[in-house]
């Protein structure tokens, strides 16, 4: 089921979707009318990890499970986004190999040392991710049920 839209508006988001094991993380961008963006790391397979920008909508996708407000909207984050290697940064490296979380705390520092949020704690703000993302889990993938929408306590 898709998150529900009656808290969604402009803003950037962190959005949490379901897989088998885990979440898929990503950066969500929305203006409150047709600008709908979603930014985050795929794999690839043998081609590795690349960066997409991808027009998307978690009302309308049946694997989001929360979309966390993490900040006010912003026009051009895609600048600031798209250069983001592909590879697990130094203060990341007890984190494990290179995902799309990886891509997601890069992401959320890049936006916090650009002042387009106020996040100085990544490890809080991913904690925030994974408790809602569990808590719609089950829900969405198996009951029919909407995710949320919700504003996040660690970033602004």
């Amino acid at each position: 089921m898709p998150v529900d839209d009656t808290l969604l508006g402009p803003g950037l988001y962190l959005v949490v979707c379901w897989r088998d094991v885990g979440f898929h993380w990503m950066i969500y961008s929305y203006d409150g009318g047709v600008a709908r963006w979603a930014f985050h790391a795929i794999n690839q397979g043998v081609n590795g990890w690349m960066f997409e920008r991808r027009n998307w909508n978690p009302v309308s996708s049946a694997l989001a499970l929360s979309a966390l407000r993490i900040g006010v909207y912003v026009p051009a984050v895609e600048g600031l986004l798209a250069p983001i290697p592909m590879v697990t940064p130094a203060i990341d490296q007890q984190q494990g190999a290179f995902t799309c979380r990886i891509w997601v705390r890069q992401a959320i520092r890049t936006l916090h040392s650009a002042n387009l949020i106020v996040c100085p704690d990544v490890d809080a703000l991913e904690a925030e991710g994974v408790q809602v993302g569990n808590f719609h889990r089950q829900g969405v993938a198996f009951l029919g049920q909407p995710g949320q929408v919700y504003t996040s306590q660690h970033s602004h």
